[in-house]
């Protein structure tokens, strides 16, 4: 193994580690780390653009993506522009779904408050509408209930009327005179009786209100599937694109990162832009590389290298010579401390 450094103009990084790296096994390290011994390095600190697509992409690709392996034969434009597709109409559906849901969910909460009354067969929107009598929907304990019975049986200013009795719970409504509410309603406290509120929003008997309660939830339930079941559909016909999308903005978003590895170096009048990557190559694939267009590969030692500087013509390594071959109408001319 030999440790290599890999020079060239920043903005072929990319196209240098897609065309020319990929080719070799290598194991790339920091640079800011490696070449610690160098003085005019800074960290090559960029965002990578394809991380977030990248990763939406893999939660899409696994819900709805070919159960065939993808093949990457999408540009990266391509990729970026379907996985926007689908996130899109993904949003749509949710926005369609959350809706209903919500609506379903207040749908549900009448019903349920409402159901344990279908015994009181009697208009509900009527009760509501009392003036002169308040009423009191609600529920306590069963082990009040036998002296709720003989509280109400010997006075004549409340009736309670049983609607639904489980293990724990009774069920019901009272109902009383106004001008007795207040002295009626701390009796019912003490016997531990949870008033419960019920909106104005039922019509006809709790029967009836409970039916059409049951229909509307039924429906909604209907549409919430047909919604699901139309993006599952529309997304399934997709796959395909959806896995190749996938496979080439993890393999764009892992090329990026290759970056992060690397160091930036300015240099010259013009300050143009540099970069180093170094890490360890085999010796035959060093032989192979360092011939492509864009970056020089130099295999010299690891440490006791002075700064790069190329514009520094006091010290001329063998290595001068060889950038100027391989990159003569790029590179700088002088090349030293590398």
């Amino acid at each position: 193994m030999k440790f290599i450094s890999v020079i060239g103009p920043k903005d072929q990084l990319d196209t240098v580690t897609r065309q020319y790296l990929c080719r070799y096994e290598i194991q790339l390290e920091n640079a800011m780390g490696e070449l610690k011994h160098l003085n005019n390095i800074t960290p090559n600190a960029e965002l990578n653009p394809y991380r977030e697509a990248a990763g939406r992409a893999a939660e899409i690709a696994a819900l709805y993506g070919s159960k065939a392996t993808a093949v990457r034969d999408m540009d990266v434009d391509t990729a970026m522009e379907r996985i926007t597709e689908v996130q899109n109409r993904i949003q749509k559906a949710d926005r369609e779904t959350d809706a209903l849901e919500k609506e379903l969910k207040k749908e549900r909460g009448l019903l349920d408050a409402v159901s344990p009354y279908q015994e009181l067969h009697f208009d509900i929107s009527r009760i509501l509408h009392f003036k002169e009598v308040r009423f009191r929907f609600g529920r306590l304990p069963v082990g009040y209930y036998e002296r709720l019975k003989t509280y109400a049986y010997d006075d004549a200013c409340t009736i309670f009327e049983k609607c639904k009795e489980t293990e724990d719970y009774v069920w019901g409504v009272y109902f009383v005179p106004a001008a007795e509410a207040k002295k009626v309603d701390a009796i019912y406290a003490s016997l531990h009786f949870e008033r419960i509120h019920l909106e104005d929003a039922y019509e006809g008997t709790v029967d009836e209100a409970c039916r059409e309660l049951k229909e509307k939830t039924d429906a909604l339930e209907q549409q919430i599937t047909a919604v699901r079941a139309e993006l599952a559909k529309e997304l399934n016909g997709m796959s395909e694109s959806i896995s190749a999308a996938s496979k080439t903005l993890a393999y764009e978003s892992k090329l990026f990162d290759v970056r992060k590895l690397a160091a930036r170096i300015e240099e010259g009048d013009n300050k143009e832009d540099y970069y180093i990557l170094c890490g360890w190559m085999g010796e035959e694939d060093v032989k192979g590389a360092g011939r492509g267009s864009g970056y020089f590969l130099y295999t010299g030692r690891k440490s006791g290298q002075k700064s790069f500087n190329p514009s520094d013509s006091s010290e001329k390594p063998e290595a001068d010579q060889a950038v100027r071959n391989v990159y003569p109408d790029v590179w700088p001319a002088e090349l030293s401390g590398i």
